[in-house]
Formats: structure tokens, sequence, C-alpha cells
């Protein structure tokens, strides 16, 4: 389009006392090489266009229908090229306008709002008493109407810190990341103006929508016959994976969590198997009752074999031999093996239900770190037979459970996250309108899972922003064909990293209302007590301790104690280092 601007700045210098219209700018269309063309089409197009590419800011219109509700007369007033009858009838189409509201615009006036002429022509026309007037521009629509003497607001429609990043130039390996960043901007004007909405469109959409285009790209190149999108972080993604063609792609959700996984791979009750899939092969620092929780028993249960457990928290190896004896080596072990070979048939019903073991390639779709939902549900696939299922990770740990497991593919490499991104994305950015599936139950002829508190469908503020941002902006990238995968993997890793760096300025409300997950407050306001821990003992206290720290202390202050906390487990670390190795040469 650099000809169209061209147009307008040949026909404005042809025309330096007055305001230039589109039929004047046209008129220079003869030097660009248009010829086959009347001006009339042109004209007739770029209306189209204009029109095409216009859309309403939800805080406007608010603003429009709240004044006109209170006895206002709505005036729009632009300075620009168009006539004031083709702007009205956009805005009627829109809605934003009706049919006896007035239109001024600079051409047809010969008077800008950016000298103050075109608000002495309004008032001479329509005689206010009272006259508020609101506009994006500063210097027009504040400055200049305010020495007209008009109440004027500024409406921001500017980029957030986040969108500026990709859209400024100086800063762009590619202008699809400029494209991406208007995407991002325009969604996050069009819906409902809250800060969750905006933390979606800058931040959660950014970050999912390369994963999960990639992950469409990966089902084609596997010739797999079905996802399984498996709940509850994997929602947002099966949301958006609906929006992208795919033929001949089955998308399933499937209700599966660690909890629910845990007794069917225990079929046999093995203690190897037990600590096969425990964090670091070790369960030392691990609550007794979350233990217990994830395998349907209670302290309360094993008393009653005789087996007493005098810790709430295993502090020691001796106390993690104790609790192992206790359920793989007692009394109660029998009681457990049945209860894990009941749970398992309900599984493998439900997978059989859902078509786990139907012929075909298919895959499964997951944020991922560890794999141990992969380990478990490809254990049990193998008892009974069945293929393995390849696993898409969003991300993976160091000390990922290998392919002999099954096979697995990550969108970011080995620990290409931090362990802050880990928290961010499982506790906000896939926050999911069902409760953690905990087992199964029959009813009737199916087998359906049973959630977390009894718990149903609920969709919180938080997913429904998410997901509207997601399947809405999704559309756009892939209408546009933004399918490089460089260039979409900045746009990912970028988002990311400045959100859980908090590299960028962002409300933090919406992570403080976030809904609290496994019992760990994800964004609170700390206590002096809690601050201290955190900045100088390094005491992990909320899922996401910056934000805390920046949303209790501000973003300056809370930004320095988040670097004291840094420099003193940089501290801590190099004692303990040198601690161990004194220890090594005695």
């Amino acid at each position: 389009m650099h000809w169209r601007r061209q147009a307008e700045k040949m026909a404005r210098s042809h025309h330096p006392k007055s305001e230039v219209d589109i039929n004047d700018i046209y008129e220079e269309i003869q030097n660009y090489g248009f010829e086959e063309y009347q001006k009339s089409e042109l004209i007739e197009k770029e209306i189209e266009l204009e029109e095409s590419l216009l859309e309403p800011n939800t805080t406007v219109l608010h603003q429009i229908k709240t004044y006109r509700e209170e006895g206002f007369a709505i005036a729009f007033v632009s300075d620009m090229y168009l006539p004031s009858q083709v702007l009205k009838d956009i805005l009627l189409r829109k809605r934003c306008a009706k049919e006896e509201d007035s239109v001024f615009v600079s051409c047809e006036h010969q008077a800008t709002k950016a000298t103050g002429k075109l608000y002495d022509v309004v008032r001479q026309k329509l005689k206010p008493s009272v006259w508020l007037h609101a506009g994006d521009n500063v210097f027009s629509d504040v400055k200049m109407a305010r020495r007209s003497g008009i109440k004027a607001s500024l409406v921001d429609t500017s980029f957030t810190q986040l969108e500026k990043a990709f859209s400024d130039q100086q800063v762009c390996l590619s202008r699809e990341l400029g494209v991406l960043a208007g995407i991002s901007r325009y969604h996050r004007m069009r819906g409902e103006d809250n800060a969750c909405r905006t933390l979606a469109a800058d931040a959660v959409a950014p970050a999912f929508i390369p994963y999960i285009v990639q992950v469409t790209s990966w089902s084609k190149a596997y010739r797999l016959q079905r996802l399984y999108f498996l709940s509850r972080d994997s929602y947002v993604l099966m949301k958006g994976a609906e929006q992208l063609p795919h033929e001949g792609l089955d998308i399933r959700y499937l209700f599966v969590s660690r909890k629910s996984l845990l007794l069917p791979y225990l079929a046999d009750f093995s203690e190897e198997a037990y600590m096969r899939v425990a964090e670091h092969h070790t369960i030392v620092g691990k609550p007794v009752i979350d233990l217990l929780y994830a395998l349907d028993t209670t302290k309360e249960q094993l008393s009653q074999y005789g087996i007493q457990l005098a810790f709430d928290k295993i502090a020691s190896h001796k106390e993690e031999r104790q609790f192992l004896d206790a359920l793989f080596h007692s009394d109660f072990t029998s009681v457990l093996r049945q209860r894990a070979r009941e749970k398992e048939q309900l599984l493998v019903d439900y997978f059989r239900q859902e078509g786990l073991f139907d012929e075909g390639h298919c895959g499964m779709v997951d944020v991922g770190w560890l794999g141990s939902t992969r380990l478990m549900i490809n254990s049990i696939l193998r008892r009974y037979g069945a293929k393995d299922m390849m696993f898409f990770y969003y991300g993976i740990r160091g000390d990922v459970f290998p392919i002999s497991y099954g096979r697995y593919i990550s969108y970011f490499s080995n620990e290409e996250l931090s362990t802050a991104t880990t928290g961010l994305i499982e506790n906000y950015f896939s926050a999911a309108p069902y409760p953690t599936t905990v087992g199964y139950r029959r009813e009737q002829d199916k087998v359906v899972p049973t959630l977390k508190d009894g718990g149903g469908f609920q969709e919180t503020k938080v997913v429904k922003a998410n997901v509207t941002a997601v399947t809405q902006m999704i559309r756009d990238v892939w209408q546009l064909g933004i399918t490089d995968d460089h260039v979409l993997y900045l746009w990912a890793k970028r988002t990311i990293d400045a959100i859980s760096n908090l590299n960028v300025k962002v409300n933090l409300l919406p992570f403080v209302e976030n809904q609290d997950f496994d019992g760990e407050r994800f964004c609170a306001k700390l206590s002096l007590p809690e601050t201290v821990s955190l900045v100088c003992f390094g005491k992990h206290t909320t899922t996401f301790d910056k934000a805390s720290l920046c949303y209790t202390y501000g973003w300056h202050l809370g930004s320095l104690l988040w670097r004291i906390h840094t420099k003193t487990g940089q501290i801590r670390r190099r004692l303990y280092l040198a601690t161990q190795k004194r220890l090594q040469t005695q």
C-alpha cells in the first residue's frame, strides 16, 4: 500500500491550504499504473476495505449507550478524508450510530480537530449546553478539545507493553510478529474490557496458539486418526485445535489425572512400580496425607490394621522406608491390591469406551514436564496388549521419563522453560472448567469420570477469557496464513518469558483472583513474615512468588525484593556447595 500513502502525500502537497478528500487522493492515481481501473472503482474498494477492517471499541460503545440513555445527543467528529455519509453508513452498520446522530468530518468543513476549528463548526451547528468528548488522540481529542471549552477524556487504544514489544519494528525479526501483535490488540479491545481479557489476548493465546498449530502439524506428519486432549490442563488447547481444519482427525477430551491413573497402574501393587513414578524416585518431603489420598486411603484405615504412622511428613529415608513397608509389606497390602485391581478394571473399561483400544494411530496432548501420565497410560495399555500412545508436550523437565515408556515430542526442549513458567502454565494459562479427575464409576451401561469434590462444569471468568481469546485469535492467525514455525515459536517464547519473569507490567489482579490449585495459593498479598521467609531464606510461598511480591509492594519495590531473593539464593547455593565439598574431604 506504499502507492496509496504516496498518493495521499501528493494530494496534500497539491492542496496545502485545504483538507483533502478521497476524490483528491485518487486524482493522483494515474501516476501509479492502475490505468485498467476507474477512479470510482478504486474508491469503492477502499471504502469496502475500510469497513471490513473497522471494529467498534467496546468501551466506547458502552459510553455511547450510557450517554444516550442519559439524554445526550450523540455526534461523531473525525479528521477524515471519507465523506460524512460514508462514515455514517459504516457506523450504522456497526451499530455505533443511529439515524438521528450527526457526523462531522474535516474534509467537508475544511476544519480539523487538530486546529480546534472543527469543534467550532460542531458548536455552531448543534449549540450544546453540555459537551462531553472522548477520543484516542492526546493532542486533537483532549488538548485541543479542552482548549475549545469541552470536557474531554482520553480513550486508550494504544498497544500494551507486551504488544509493543512485538509491534516495534526495531526489535521485530519479522513483519508477521507485528501482525500478531495487532491481532492481540484487536481481540483485547473488541471484547469485554477487563484484566482477564487483556491477559488472555496478550499472553495466554500467544503462548498456546503456536503449540496448537504445531500439534496439528505433528498429527498430520504421523498420520494420526485421533487426538486425545488430557484433562484438565489441555482443555484450552483442545478448544483452540477445534478451530483449525482437522478433517480426518477426531478430537476428543479424555478425563484422566495422575490421581485417577495411579491405583490402576499399580494393579500388581509393587513398591518398584510405585517409586518409578515418584518425583526423583523418592517421597521424602511429601505430606503423608497427600500420598495416602492418591491411593484412596487414610491413616485411619491403616490404623485398623495395626499400622501407625507417627509423622505427618516424610522427613527422612527411614520414614520413607516405614511408609513403604506399611503400604507394600503389611496386612493392608492385599486390601490395596484388590482396590487397585478394581480401579484398573474401571479405567480399562473407560479407555475401551473412549476408543483407546481401537485400531488406528492415536496421540495425546498434554502440557508435559515429567511424563508420569505417559508412563502410567502406556503401561496399562501394554498390559492389555494395546499400542502405545504418542504424546505431545508443551515443555519437559531435564529428568523427563525416557521414550522406553512411549514416544513423545515437546514443543519447548529440555529445561527451556523455567520453574516459574510451569506453575504459570498449569495454574493460570491452563485453567479449565472441570475439577481434577479422581476416579471412575459406572452409570448404567457407561463409565463416567468422578471429579474432585463432586464438581462439574463451571466456566470461571479466567476460563472464559482464555478460551475466547484462544479460539478467536487462532482463527485469525490461520486465515492470515501465519504458519512460519520460527515466527510462531518467537511469539510463544518471548511471551511466556516476559510474563513468567514479569519483564513487562501487567495487571496482577487476575492472578490474585485465580482459583487456588492443589491447595497452594497462586498469587497473594504477603505478610511481613512471609516476605522475610521468601526473600531472605528462599521459602516458596505462593505458586507465582515474584507476582506476589509485586502485588504486595508495587512493581518497583517488588522487583527489587525479587532481586534480593535471587541474590540470597545464589549465596545459599554457594554455602551449600562449600559445605558438601568440605564434608567430602573429611
